[in-house]
Order: structure tokens, then C-alpha cells, then sequence
């Protein structure tokens, strides 16, 4: 016995060779998505962490500035090439052994 959404498929669509009716066959009997919410779902978890981090910017908003700022003081740095490129060239290649004397 077909199913009725198969049946309803099958009825609106010319088929043409054996192996099209069968695709159709298996695309109407798919079970359909599931879009619903799932009844056992827990709702999302934060831990205890993330809820202090959310209270302490609510509490302060100026706080992603001051980060960005600190941020800029140690690490968002201009590079200047050439005096990188003078670093690298006047490099002293290390000993095999730094232990060994030159004795």
C-alpha cells in the first residue's frame, strides 16, 4: 500500500522511465524534517563564567574600549621592515652544543 503523499507526487509528475519513478518513489517516502522543538531540550547552558562576563559588560559598557586599548598598548604594533630585516641578517647561528668550550 502506498502512501498518500506518494500517491499524490506520482499523480502530478509524468513519468518517464522506470528509474525517475523510483527516485520519486524514495523523495515522497522520506520522513519529513522535523522543524518542532524537540520536547526533551534543555535550554542553552552558561556557565557560571560566561554569566559574570555578560553581567560585568552590562554593568560596564566602556569595558570592550579599555580592553582594546590595553590590547594596543602591548600588541597592535607598526613594524617597521627594514630594521626587522637588519635583526635577522646580523643573526649569529647558535652552536650544535652551547655547553662545548672552544677548548
Amino acid at each position: 500500500m502506498r502512501s498518500r503523499r506518494t500517491d499524490d507526487v506520482c499523480q502530478h509528475v509524468q513519468v518517464k522511465c522506470p528509474a525517475q519513478a523510483i527516485s520519486l518513489n524514495l523523495r515522497a517516502t522520506r520522513a519529513p524534517q522535523n522543524t518542532a522543538m524537540s520536547f526533551f531540550r534543555r535550554p542553552d547552558y552558561q556557565s557560571d563564567t560566561t554569566q559574570f562576563i555578560n553581567k560585568l559588560k552590562e554593568q560596564k559598557p566602556e569595558l570592550d574600549a579599555q580592553q582594546q586599548f590595553g590590547r594596543s598598548l602591548l600588541w597592535d604594533k607598526e613594524v617597521d621592515r627594514g630594521v626587522w630585516k637588519e635583526y635577522n641578517e646580523g643573526r649569529v647561528a647558535q652552536k650544535p652544543y652551547v655547553y662545548q668550550t672552544n677548548a
